[in-house]
């Protein structure tokens, strides 16, 4: 050979070549097989090998002409007997790499590298140098191993993130993520604002309270329950407040902290407290508190926004008689519910002593006293005021 190609490293890096692929080229299981059944014979000369694996090919390359091919081959091997192990085994691919070059120019490279890792016998490899019909056919069998190594074009295919959204398309008939996760869609009396034509559940509104500042204006402020304390605490007006003055705009959560929140007048408290009482005596609250619901449910429950922990209304709400009254309405209307009563049993709540009574007491045998009849005056008292005025 008079020149001498080297193999593209580009090309044989990227076979990515295994030894498991590597044991699939069974092209050269057979002449092993062959081998170990000669090894018992006597070792014929290589002249006399070359020439029975000449003899075996000679259907395949009936072209070729085999004293050339003997005498090339010969001259080869000789020429690689006095090289090292790492230079034949260059060589060899090299020229092996040449041959191949001329049928599969765009994978010469990664097919002599199959060739080379297939086998560690050298002479094998020569004798496909020197015969075009043996590589030809060798190359046939490590191009179908090379194509069902490599993976199919449908499994390395990169699904778009459009073409998925039109495969998960849900169909009429399939549950909606909604039904799936339980929350059914139900409308209620004010179905239109919780739970609008969307689907989305409306944004629930803050809770507000009443604050009064040292001016005396009163003004409704964002808050939030404290568990500690057992009242409601502002959260900061800096925002608009939907409802509420555009006083407190400016304010910061730490001014409205020192704002009084808590209702100060005893007389009002022990009013409050007593018709509290009143309802904790129901069976009603016994049942609610039975259920064991924590204070946001009881909001939720109740529809107010001022019930603590204990299930009973905020003591302290700075708010005027007629609200508070109504919001203590509200609460005794729904323990009423629980108790399963429709209207207020009286039996329930304790006599109202006669002190505290708006109606007139009977005197005697429980009759009704109608107001007194005035007598108009004689005519003679009459005449004797006008004759001594």
């Amino acid at each position: 050979m008079s020149s001498i190609v080297a193999i593209d490293p580009d090309q044989s890096a990227s076979s990515g070549l295994t030894n498991e692929v590597a044991g699939r080229l069974a092209f050269f299981d057979r002449d092993e097989q062959n081998n170990d059944t000669a090894s018992a014979q006597p070792t014929p000369n290589k002249e006399k090998v070359c020439n029975e694996k000449k003899l075996e090919s000679s259907g395949d390359e009936g072209d070729d002409d085999s004293d050339v091919v003997n005498r090339k081959l010969n001259q080869f091997l000789s020429e690689l007997k006095n090289c090292g192990e790492t230079e034949k085994k260059s060589r060899v691919g090299n020229a092996l790499y040449q041959e191949i070059y001329r049928m599969q120019p765009e994978l010469a490279g990664k097919l002599t590298g199959m060739f080379l890792e297939a086998t560690e016998d050298l002479d094998r490899l020569s004798f496909l140098i020197f015969s075009p019909g043996a590589l030809q056919l060798h190359l046939s069998q490590a191009l179908s191993v090379l194509n069902s190594a490599q993976p199919s074009p449908s499994d390395t295919e990169v699904v778009s993130p459009s073409s998925e959204k039109k495969t998960e398309a849900r169909t009429p008939s399939s549950p909606s993520e909604r039904e799936m996760t339980g929350l059914k869609r139900n409308h209620p009396r004010g179905g239109a604002s919780q739970y609008p034509y969307n689907g989305k559940k409306a944004r629930i509104s803050p809770f507000f309270a009443e604050i009064v500042d040292d001016t005396g204006k009163r003004t409704r402020v964002p808050c939030k329950y404290d568990v500690t304390n057992k009242m409601y605490v502002p959260t900061g007006g800096r925002d608009v407040i939907p409802g509420g003055k555009v006083g407190t705009r400016d304010k910061t959560a730490e001014d409205l902290q020192a704002l009084p929140l808590g209702e100060i007048d005893e007389t009002k408290l022990r009013a409050r407290q007593k018709q509290i009482d009143i309802g904790k005596n129901t069976e009603g609250y016994k049942r609610l508190m039975d259920q064991g619901f924590s204070g946001r449910q009881l909001q939720d429950i109740i529809g107010l926004p001022y019930i603590t922990e204990e299930g009973v209304l905020e003591l302290t709400l700075i708010c005027g008689k007629r609200r508070y009254d109504g919001y203590l309405r509200m609460w005794k209307r729904k323990l009423y519910e629980f108790a399963g009563l429709q209207k207020i049993d009286f039996k329930s709540f304790p006599p109202i002593s006669a002190d505290f009574s708006p109606h007139p007491q009977p005197k005697s045998n429980n009759r009704k006293q109608a107001n007194p009849v005035r007598n108009a005056p004689s005519s003679r008292s009459w005449a004797m005021r006008v004759a001594t005025s």
